[in-house]
């Protein structure tokens, strides 16, 4: 039971940053015209101006929020359950 719940967990952490990942291109593609100049210099904060992007900018900025946030939380449930169980029983034979 503990492997199933791992590597469905697994897969919704893959599935859901790869849709962050696609969502971030999107992102990318819809900054305004007038604030292109100013996001090369804020490059790095670029997702905490909501004013630096369209409407469906920030549709996309919101909805990468959400996705990443399910990963990351995907990711912090499996470190989780290896605490709690210890490896999942296919990662127990490969490393003997």
């Amino acid at each position: 039971m503990y492997s199933a719940i791992y590597i469905f967990n697994f897969i919704i952490a893959f599935v859901s940053m790869a849709i962050a990942i696609f969502k971030f291109m999107c992102l990318l593609n819809e900054i305004l015209p007038e604030r292109k100049f100013v996001a090369n210099f804020v490059a790095p904060f670029i997702l905490f101006y909501p004013n630096m992007f369209t409407d469906k900018g920030n549709k996309c900025r919101l909805r990468f929020f959400i996705y990443f946030s399910i990963s990351i939380a995907c990711v912090a449930i499996a470190i989780g359950l290896e605490d709690l169980y210890g490896k999942p029983p296919y990662m127990k034979e490969l490393n003997e």
